[in-house]
Order: C-alpha cells, then structure tokens, then sequence
C-alpha cells in the first residue's frame, strides 16, 4: 500500500512520457488526499528518480547521462515547497534527456512550444553554435527565407546558448551535443503561440526574420490533406502530413505509390510526422511494416515496382 501511495504525486505530473505509473489509489485509511496535504519536495523526488530509473527506457544512452541530470536537478529540487514549482523543474530537467516523447504536465502558457509536432527548423549544434539543419516544408520559415547553414545568432533577442539553458536549466558547457541540439531545436520553436524573431547570419548575408507562432505552423498542419505527392524527374515524392493516424491516409497513400509505381525511386517524407525527424527514406522502405497496416502489402509493392521499372528493391531493416 505504501508504494502506491508514494506513486501518487508523480502520477499526477506526467501528462505523457515513455514511462508507466499506476493510477492514483484512494486512501483507504482516511488520510487526507495528497492534494490536501502539505507538498512533500523530497518524497516527490525520490518517486520521480525512482520511475525513471525503473520505467524510463532511455535513462542513459549515447549523449544522454541519467545518473548526471539526476546529480545536477536533485539540490534544486529539494529546495522547492509547491507542487507548481516542482512541475516545473520537472519539465525543465526532462528536455535533458532529448526524448521529445518525454513531456510532463500540465503545460503553461509560456511554456515551451511541442517539438517536433509543432517545430518548423531543426538545428544542428556545430563547435557550440547553433545552425540551421533542415527546415519544414510550406512552413513560415521558408517563406522568410531562412536556408539551411545559416548559423542563428539570436532567438527572440537572446543569444541561442542563453535560451538553451532558459528551457533545459543548464549552461550549455555542461550539455552533450546531443543534448544541445535538442536545446536548440526547443529554443528555436519558441514559445506556444507567440511569433518569434530570429537574427540569421549565412549566405544571404546577416538579416532579421520575424516568424509566426509554431502553434500556427501545428494548425495548418492538422487541415492539411493527409499526404502530397508529386514527380520530380524520374523520381517521386511521397509526404506525409503528421497522418499516420488518420484512416483517409491509407487510400491516399495506396493511391500515390499507384501513380508513382513507374518512377526510379521513391522518397518517403516523414519531417511532417512527429518522430519522423528529419527522416528523408528512399524505397528501402523503413515503413515496410506500416505498409502492410495500411492494406498495401510490402511484398505486393515491391513485386509490382520490380515488374514496372525492371530494378531490384532490397529491404534492409534501418
């Protein structure tokens, strides 16, 4: 009864994480509600260290040391005398691990827009400098112009390292590359619903660009028709807009391999799909066991490419 119970104050935190928490238990034996009582930092701590050690799949992997950001949050944490302020050293310490499926809630409105769902640039971090890696499709970003190698000079009138250490509580000296760059694609992304300035320095020379809110760039991608496709030269194109769970992709998507199947090669765009990334995937087919979920049958796509183009596919797992 006891592990429960202790269980209870960080269940009520995560509003989503690839980590599992069981649901809150009442009080059997007529104790005050945790809501109720006074907030009890340490024993809030230790249940949130306990359910990332035990439950959290990616506590240490390349770039990301666990046992680190638990030794550098803990003395702040135990510091702290409201729930509110406990949540939000949570949420900071959390980007540290630079898992976007890592959130917890709930959210405040100044908080942090929702990377990558709602992100249009993705950054890379060069010698501590932050640099434009890719940049989304239709977004406001290309139409302001911003291209890839441009180096960001400032984000909202601060300096790129200063708005890292804002969102993820730690001077970027003490951050991975890894992490950094996580770092930076938050800061780039910028408040919810708030528009943001970025000063650029890069081939078109040093200029100042004013971008609509993510949270826009989110919108119009949730009306978008679920995916596009398109033909250029001999090779063809297919982009999937943030559809993975809508029915009216499967048809659509059947549909596009359909009027390509006489193409070269095939791209799958998946940088407007959360956890796509930047994943740009040639007919290798990384979705091979989507496929078949989408009523299409791998083999029965790859046998009809073979017969209409006279080249091989070969699946290799990625």
């Amino acid at each position: 009864m006891q592990r429960v119970r202790r269980r209870s104050i960080v269940a009520a935190t995560l509003a989503s994480a690839c980590v599992g928490a069981p649901r809150r238990a009442r009080a059997a034996d007529g104790a005050a509600p945790d809501a109720a009582r006074p907030f009890d930092a340490a024993r809030a701590w230790a249940e949130w260290v306990d359910l990332l050690r035990l439950d959290y799949a990616y506590f240490e992997r390349p770039g990301v040391d666990g046992p680190a950001i638990v030794a550098a949050f803990a003395p702040r944490a135990a510091a702290l005398a409201t729930r509110a302020e406990f949540i939000a050293l949570l949420q900071q310490m959390a980007r540290n691990f630079a898992d976007p499926h890592l959130q917890v809630g709930p959210g405040a409105p100044d908080g942090p827009s929702l990377v990558p769902t709602a992100s249009d640039l993705h950054a890379q971090a060069r010698d501590g400098r932050c640099v434009i890696g890719d940049v989304r499709a239709d977004s406001d970003a290309v139409r302001q112009g911003v291209l890839v190698g441009d180096v960001v000079l400032a984000i909202d009138g601060v300096a790129p390292a200063a708005a890292v250490q804002r969102w993820l509580g730690q001077p970027p000296g003490e951050l991975s590359r890894v992490q950094l760059a996580h770092g930076f694609d938050i800061a780039l992304a910028g408040v919810r619903e708030r528009p943001r300035e970025l000063v650029l320095e890069g081939r078109s020379g040093r200029r100042t660009v004013q971008l609509r809110s993510a949270g826009e760039q989110a919108r119009a991608l949730a009306a978008a028709p679920a995916l596009s496709h398109e033909r250029r030269g001999d090779v063809g194109l297919i982009r999937l807009h943030n559809s993975l769970g809508r029915n009216d992709t499967i048809a659509m998507f059947a549909e596009a391999v359909r009027s390509l199947i006489d193409t070269r090669a095939l791209l799958i765009d998946l940088r407007n799909t959360p956890s796509g990334g930047n994943s740009i995937s040639m007919f290798g087919w990384d979705i091979a066991d989507t496929s078949a979920g989408l009523g299409l049958g791998f083999q029965t796509v790859k046998e009809a490419w073979e017969a209409a183009t006279g080249n091989t596919v070969t699946c290799v797992p990625l």
